[in-house]
């Protein structure tokens, strides 16, 4: 049965006109034009559930980018806090140790909030006016205030 599509549509507002122009018995008639009103309220829900999931969709791309802005101002301010911190903290140990060197370290570059932060520091303890032989001794001294101080 070949029908074309502007044939139904005329026909789907005067049945009575339409069995006479495809000459099909009424019954057969019936439940093409059921199954056409079918489709349409079928591609109705399709369409309403494709906009419905656009808009879903809309919504979770705001959402991920107003999160990766978030995520990319906390690694800013982190990133710029950590470099405050780390050079004062290399100035008051080379003050308290009288030259040594320590700095905070970030196990992942990439990620900081996930592996943390490492202290790490050289045993140089100049003291004035000491003998080289009595600096293993003071040495432990320095270790234990580096110790107390961390």
């Amino acid at each position: 049965m070949n029908v074309s599509w502007a044939c139904i549509m005329a026909c789907a507002g005067n049945m009575m006109s339409c069995l006479h122009i495809i000459s099909i018995p009424a019954n057969s008639a019936l439940q093409l034009l059921n199954r056409i009103v079918d489709c349409w309220l079928q591609e109705e829900v399709y369409l309403s559930r494709v906009a419905e999931l656009d808009h879903i969709t809309d919504v979770r791309n705001s959402q991920r980018r107003q999160h990766d802005d978030l995520r990319r101002r906390r690694l800013d301010e982190f990133m710029a806090g950590f470099s405050v911190i780390t050079t004062r903290l290399k100035e008051m140990y080379q003050m308290i140790t009288l030259g040594g060197d320590a700095e905070l370290e970030l196990v992942d570059s990439l990620d900081p909030f996930s592996e943390g932060i490492v202290f790490r520091y050289v045993h140089e303890c100049k003291l004035p006016g000491r003998p080289w032989a009595r600096f293993t001794k003071n040495l432990r001294i320095c270790r234990k205030i580096i110790l107390t101080l961390s």
